[in-house]
């Protein structure tokens, strides 16, 4: 039996062009905590480089463009546990649906003091919970799956939320780490209207 086979090429990937974020870092006060601070980013899928500098609390990470934008890389510092948000910098090159003058806060209501004080919070906000904690404000799950427990509103213990769900300011969030887009502060939240009746 004679066959002939062509030699195989090498398998190809196309390069994906790269993006440079630039973070801010809050709850550092060592080398340790820089380290601990850039493994983390480092573990993030799509994540190529990661440099945390600890005298101006900042971390600079490059990803390819493909990859899940700066939310993972957010979520990846406050497990770490630390507080993180996107520099001023680049929260003009963010995704068109994102709203305007979107600042995207990430630290836990009780565990963690907010990097932006609760009563500064404005709808369109983010804001991340972690587990356990109090959900501060009426929002949408935007990432994230947990259990989040409303008796206190609506009687319901817990409740399965996820991506597109609702949740209820003053809830407890269950053992999932979820980031809201706020939809009520205030004396518009659900509680302040229970409140009023």
């Amino acid at each position: 039996m004679n066959t002939l086979a062509e030699p195989l090429a090498p398998p190809t990937t196309p390069l994906q062009p790269l993006r440079e974020w630039d973070l801010a870092v809050q709850g550092m006060t060592c080398a340790s905590c820089a380290s601990r601070v850039e493994r983390a980013l480092r573990k993030v899928p799509g994540v190529g480089s990661a440099s945390v500098n600890l005298s101006t609390e900042t971390a600079r990470v490059t990803t390819s463009d493909g990859s899940a934008g700066v939310a993972p890389l957010l979520f990846a510092v406050v497990k770490a546990g630390y507080q993180a948000r996107l520099q001023a910098d680049d929260q003009a090159a963010l995704p068109a649906n994102t709203a305007p003058g979107w600042p995207l806060w990430l630290a836990g209501a009780l565990a963690l003091p907010l990097v932006l004080p609760l009563a500064e919070v404005l709808v369109g906000d983010l804001v991340l919970v972690r587990p356990g904690e109090r959900v501060p404000v009426d929002g949408e799950v935007i990432e994230g799956t947990s259990e989040v427990n409303q008796s206190l509103i609506t009687g319901e213990s817990p409740v399965p939320r996820s991506s597109g769900d609702h949740v209820t300011g003053g809830a407890v969030n269950g053992d999932g780490l979820l980031l809201l887009r706020t939809r009520a502060v205030d004396a518009e939240s659900t509680l302040s209207r229970i409140v009023r009746l």
